[in-house]
């Protein structure tokens, strides 16, 4: 008996290490598969539940124009990430995987263009860090 209890405390303590939060505020890059154009995305956690954290930000499009960012990051173990970008001529739909450090995002996405869409994947890497993250860095 003391040694399920035990094992149910291991097991519960590692999911629990597994699952959890990563920051995901910040400046971002994210390079689209088959393109050598980039992006600059900055995203804010703007609400932080135990199970999902809301996304807000903006978008920088190649023509300049900034573009809304809403989405969502789970904060169980599959660290699924979805997102939506409004510019306007496009809207374009990102889903995901968040790396358990929380420096980056691999995925698919799905542009939709007053002419048609496009599929491919992308990678999102964090290029700032947010000022609390830097500073513990530092010390």
């Amino acid at each position: 008996m003391k040694s399920l209890k035990l094992a149910l405390v291991l097991l519960v303590l590692t999911v629990a290490a597994f699952a959890q939060k990563t920051d995901l505020n910040g400046k971002w890059t994210i390079a689209w598969s088959g393109s050598s154009k980039t992006n600059a995305i900055t995203l804010t956690e703007s609400g932080i539940g135990r199970t999902l954290t809301i996304l807000d930000g903006t978008f920088v499009a190649d023509d300049g124009e900034k573009c809304a960012v809403r989405g969502s990051k789970s904060n169980g173990l599959d660290r699924q990430l979805d997102m939506d970008i409004d510019c306007a001529a496009r809207h374009i739909r990102l889903t995901g995987t968040v790396t358990v450090d929380g420096q980056s995002v691999s995925g698919g996405y799905t542009a939709h263009y007053p002419n048609g869409h496009d599929l491919g994947d992308y990678v999102m890497t964090k290029t700032i860090k947010t000022a609390a993250k830097a500073a513990k860095a530092g010390a």
